[in-house]
This record gives C-alpha cells, structure tokens and sequence, in this order.
C-alpha cells in the first residue's frame, strides 16, 4: 500500500513585520480570599511579600527593597454584550475603573501568539490615549506556567457605559475592523463590581 505525503510550505512576504515590542511583564499568582480581611490585610500583605523575598533571592541573590504601602483603591467593572458575549468571542475585554471619582476605560485584546496579539488594532483618537504591549503570566491547574499578550489601549471617559457606542466613541480601531453596531446593548459581566486594592513599594534591583 502506498502512502502519500503532503508538504505545505508557508512562504514569508517579501515585507516583513517587525516583531513586536514587549511592554511590561506581570507574573500573577491567585491567593486565597480567604487568607485576608480589612483588619489585618496589611499584616498579610507584608507576609506575602516575605516568601517573595525568600523565593526571589534564592534565585537571583538580590533582595526585596523597601516596605508596602496601599497605594490605590479602586472599583473595576467588565462589560460585554448581554448572552452573546460578543467581545469575549472577539479576545476582547472591555473594563471601567474608577478612583476617586473619575472613570477610565481599558479595551484589551488578548492572545497566546505576541504577533496577533501586537497586530491587533487597539487603537484611540483620544489625545490622553496609553497603549502598551504586555505578557501575563499565570500558572495553570498543572502547575505549568502560561502566557497570554494583552495589546490595551487606556483613556479617560465620561461616558455612561451601557452601549457599544461608548467603545466605538474611543476607540476607532476597534470600530473600523469589527463595525459592531453602535446601539448594540453592554451589560455589567456577572452584574459584579470588584473593588480593588493595589499596594506597591517593594522592588528588587536585578541590575
């Protein structure tokens, strides 16, 4: 019996796309709610920064610099389309934070390839607009570290979120490419705020 072999070839284009550039990389491991309450949330805080430091100088001989501090408080929300999920299908995440009374908007994309993930147009007409490139880590149930690029796009809103409107208003790119229909309803992901809290202050010079 015989057998037939077929190779496929992909051939580059003669004008090639220069790799993108990575922004920021965040490493992310979930803790256990569990573990922390408004009384003693500082305390352990700082005792998950201590195993940090113990890990991070046993495997670059540097040490963890500096004491923590709460540096922001925040609620953060997520919005898609009601049962289409129709951003979530695109590899979009649409979320609003807010601090202090003032709203900003992030339109993320996010993919396992760096290059579809770079390419995507995020883009925004706002004169206040930040994007960057960044690589999430996080360890799956195997235990085995994954990547995920996010390309986002941040700026500041004024806007009452509940229609697709208020992602086409901001971000040009994404309405150009995918011309989702401006009255197309959003809805509050799972109807859940989250309210954040961010502390920083401990860095580790690696030279």
């Amino acid at each position: 019996m015989k057998h037939l072999l077929i190779f496929l070839t992909l051939v580059a284009p003669l004008k090639l796309l220069a790799a993108p550039t990575i922004d920021s990389k965040e490493y992310k491991v979930m803790l256990s709610a569990a573990y922390f309450s408004k009384i003693n949330e500082h305390h352990r805080v700082n005792q998950v920064f201590n195993e940090v430091a113990d890990l991070t100088f046993s495997a670059t001989s540097k040490p963890l610099l500096g004491t923590s501090y709460l540096s922001k408080v925040r609620q953060v929300r997520f919005y898609d389309v009601a049962h289409a999920c129709t951003l979530n299908t695109l590899g979009y995440i649409f979320r609003e934070r807010i601090e202090n009374d003032s709203s900003e908007i992030t339109l993320k994309y996010r993919h396992v390839d760096s290059y579809l993930s770079g390419f995507e147009d995020v883009s925004s007409q706002h004169n206040e607009a930040k994007t960057k490139l960044e690589a999430d880590f996080s360890i799956a149930n195997s235990g085995v570290w994954k990547v995920v690029y996010g390309h986002s796009t941040k700026v500041p809103n004024s806007r009452n979120i509940n229609e697709v409107k208020d992602i086409n208003k901001h971000f040009a790119g994404f309405e150009s490419t995918y011309e989702l229909p401006d009255s197309t309803p959003l809805r509050l992901v799972s109807g859940l705020t989250v309210n954040e809290r961010v502390y920083e202050g401990y860095t580790v010079d690696l030279g």
